[in-house]
């Protein structure tokens, strides 16, 4: 990992940290720090290494379909056997044969994955071509379908997608800046300077960096972006690593439900006697339960508009409801209370009752997941402000609200259909009254006349 890196890429350098600062870093609770080995490190004195600081390690399993790590038995076992974290991982050769074809070889050959908590995730090392054409004269389309091929077979093998080691300049150049591994694949960032950089495309942030090619431990030196407890987690099964965060059994789940399942791509489920717990790469493991995730099922789960949870379900500010956020585009949410049931509220329209206080604004709780209007050219969500209330968008006029005596004259009227159409403001005050602006007029409230509309 990382022999091309200062070949191609500029660097900076970083500090080596001694034996004493690892171990200090470890028992403040900080990243944890390890590194990567191959056979030019041979046979290593795992227990100093480990007395050193190390957490973790990548061991190289497999290059091509042709080359097999000859020290790999004493590096992987010896690395756990010292009570370190450790994964395999595999050199790609993407002109050499398929993806498939080298996915097997790999785990054939140590690249396996088990839940037990000290495995980390099979790992792809892919990188500038050591042996001719950094991009191993393969064209965008091709490098992506390839890694696809490959990662999709060690996920079918193991369980669990391949994190992908690559640095940010070979990624976007040789895959055409492919973002569609994100949601999928952790991130093993290699950037020789002070920080990650930036991030590939498709990346928000980086599981792992290699910050250098030398330090106190053998081979490259390597970060963890999280807790030990993170890690532990990362390499351990992460759905069943969170149910039993929650209490297992005993947790308000209840007991599983059937196995493990993919219920789309880049994700994994459990289903228990009470709830389901949901995980990606990108969103974490989340619970979801009750009438929430009634109605998250009902709206298609991770595969529909709200996608994979991103948080647990929690109580609003003032008690009265529950929600559990999702990672939809432009934001989605389930909202709960007892006498409004849960719906499902997204994007813009979101994003603006969001701007106006969420639930504690005049609006209140959304009694209508985000439907589309008879039309078809808008959406809305109903809700449960006093006299009724409203959120209307369209991509011409944006999301605004609409509420009480106004908005009953506009339902009236014909909603949107009528003549005034869609609102094009909020509703605001004006001297002795209220008001509400309409793509063809106005509507006028005052206590003495009520609501009056007028169109232009």
């Amino acid at each position: 990992m990382g022999s091309t890196i200062r070949a191609h890429e500029p660097t900076t350098p970083t500090p080596t940290l001694s034996p004493r600062t690892l171990q200090n870093l470890s028992v403040a609770g900080g990243q944890p720090y390890g590194h990567d080995v191959s056979s030019f490190q041979g046979n290593v004195d795992w227990r100093t290494t480990a007395a050193n600081g190390a957490k973790f390690v990548y061991v190289k399993a497999s290059e091509g379909t042709s080359y097999l790590n000859p020290y790999f038995g004493q590096q992987y076992n010896g690395s756990v056997g010292a009570g370190m974290i450790r994964g395999a991982y595999h050199f790609a050769l993407p002109n050499n044969s398929s993806g498939i074809t080298q996915a097997n070889y790999f785990v054939d050959h140590g690249g396996g994955w088990t839940a037990d908590g000290t495995t980390l995730p099979p790992m792809l090392d892919i990188e500038y071509n050591p042996y001719g054409a950094n991009c191993y004269g393969l064209s965008p389309t091709a490098m992506s379908s390839w890694i696809h091929d490959f990662s999709n077979t060690v996920f079918s093998r193991t369980g669990r997608y391949p994190t992908i080691y690559s640095t940010t300049d070979w990624w976007n150049s040789c895959t055409g800046s492919d973002p569609s591994f994100g949601s999928t694949n952790p991130l093993f960032i290699a950037h020789y300077s002070s920080s990650p950089g930036v991030m590939p495309a498709g990346w928000r942030f980086q599981t792992l960096w290699q910050y250098s090619d030398t330090g106190t431990f053998p081979g490259d030196a390597d970060v963890f972006n999280g807790s030990m407890t993170r890690l532990a987690n990362f390499a351990a099964d992460p759905v069943q690593a969170y149910y039993r965060s929650l209490g297992g059994a005993t947790s308000y789940l209840g007991s599983p439900v059937g196995g493990e399942y993919t219920p789309s791509a880049g994700g994994l489920a459990q289903n228990y006697t009470s709830g389901s717990i949901y995980w990606s790469s990108s969103t974490g493991a989340h619970a979801v339960h009750g009438a929430i995730l009634a109605r998250y099922q009902g709206l298609g789960g991770p595969a529909g508009v709200l996608g994979y949870p991103t948080t647990d379900e929690s109580v609003t500010p003032g008690g009265t409801g529950r929600y559990n956020h999702f990672a939809g585009s432009g934001g989605s949410s389930i909202y709960w209370t007892p006498t409004t049931g849960a719906h499902g509220i997204q994007g813009a329209i979101r994003a603006h009752w969001a701007a106006l206080g969420w639930e504690r604004s005049a609006l209140g709780y959304p009694t209508t997941d985000e439907t589309v209007t008879p039309g078809g050219v808008g959406r809305y969500n109903h809700f449960a402000g006093s006299g009724g209330s409203s959120i209307y968008w369209t991509p011409t006029t944006g999301a605004h609200e609409i509420q009480g005596a106004i908005r009953a004259r506009w339902a009236a009227l014909g909603w949107e259909r009528g003549q005034l159409g869609f609102p094009v403001s909020d509703e605001y005050a004006i001297p002795g009254g209220r008001r509400n602006d309409f793509v063809h007029g106005s509507i006028i409230w005052t206590p003495s006349t009520g609501a009056i509309p007028t169109y232009t």
